[in-house]
């Protein structure tokens, strides 16, 4: 079995926090293991409700996470 890297583990989070379809409105732990550091808030369905929920969660650090189509 070979340990994936950095990058790779990573990659693969960001992967898993992207959604199908939607947004999904992730905070960032860095104090949190390599590839387990985002944590989902909250799934939308538009940009502008989740820019709206990212707004409210002040002193977090917030990522959003849309789907491929836009």
């Amino acid at each position: 079995m070979t340990d994936e890297s950095y990058i790779e583990l990573v990659i693969k989070e960001q992967l898993r926090v992207t959604p199908k379809q939607g947004f999904n409105v992730c905070i960032y732990d860095e104090q949190g293991n390599v590839g387990d550091k985002l944590t989902v808030v909250k799934h939308t369905n538009t940009a502008e409700e989740a820019r709206e929920i990212a707004k409210s969660l002040k002193g977090e650090k917030v990522y959003i996470y849309g789907d491929q189509s836009g």
